[in-house]
């Protein structure tokens, strides 16, 4: 298993281009939990359309240079997949993997305090 300032070191490589940069990519990973959980919640569609929405985003902005951007694109196509089942099981796991990748890029954002790229 990797240390975590090694896969932290990874992420910073990876170079992941926003508009409003590491911070922004840690709100959107917020957001798109956040809606999980509430369209969970609430039984709505619309809720888990918003996170897909976010998702799409999140997808879109990742710069395809290295294997990190790949299996995170997996990540979010399978978490964007999951979202379209609606099933209970469903949402709960694009939930947990939205928060794994939140939880990190978070982490992230705070060591790349003020720098536009992860």
């Amino acid at each position: 298993m990797k240390s975590q300032n090694r896969v932290i070191r990874q992420y910073e490589i990876m170079q992941i281009t926003t508009p409003g940069a590491a911070r922004l990519i840690c709100l959107l990973h917020e957001k798109a939990v956040y809606f999980i959980k509430k369209g969970m919640i609430i039984n709505s569609t619309q809720m888990i359309s918003k996170a897909q929405n976010l998702i799409a985003v999140l997808d879109m902005s990742l710069r395809d240079v290295d294997e990190v951007s790949s299996l995170l694109h997996n990540l979010y196509s399978y978490s964007y997949h999951l979202l379209d089942k609606k099933d209970r099981a469903s949402l709960k796991n694009a939930c947990l993997i939205m928060n794994h990748l939140k939880v990190t890029f978070c982490t992230l954002s705070r060591h790349t305090a003020g720098s536009d790229r992860l």
